[in-house]
């Protein structure tokens, strides 16, 4: 098991619990339903941390899943045409926790525009641990996320 320093939130999304995969929980859970935009959750994410002491999270934990370079949320996903997005999360987020199978997996199956890593800062971080099998989870912290390059 895992401590994280509160106050943390975890977004689980709506087809993780519907596979029946175990879910996370912390004082701020919340579960992103199927027609939630990625817009729509990195608000959500904003207001939980403005309801927060000094309005920040220390963690965040996004639990989804995922596709090379991809991590399905709600009714769409964060990848490379839209990972600026989270520029909305600075300093009101410490540490991101990435919880998905396959964001970082072989360099073979990943598409051509993850090569250009420097579009993909929260995901560049993850793909560190490069070699996993679509059946293996990636558990990566992003310390101090790279906002300014969003």
């Amino acid at each position: 098991m895992i401590t994280l320093s509160q106050p943390s939130m975890v977004c689980n999304d709506y087809q993780v619990v519907e596979d029946g995969i175990t879910c996370f929980r912390m004082a701020k859970t919340w579960t992103i339903p199927e027609s939630a935009t990625p817009q729509a959750v990195i608000a959500a994410i904003v207001f939980a941390a403005q309801s927060c002491p000094n309005g920040r999270l220390h963690n965040l934990v996004l639990h989804c899943h995922g596709n090379p370079a991809r991590l399905k949320v709600g009714c769409g996903s964060f990848e490379h045409l839209n990972v600026s997005l989270f520029k909305h999360l600075e300093g009101k987020v410490g540490h991101i926790w990435l919880v998905s199978c396959s964001v970082a997996s072989q360099a073979e199956h990943r598409p051509a525009w993850y090569r250009d890593q420097s579009r993909l800062p929260v995901i560049q971080q993850a793909s560190r641990n490069a070699g996993m099998t679509t059946r293996e989870y990636l558990y990566s912290r992003v310390s101090n996320p790279p906002f300014s390059r969003f």
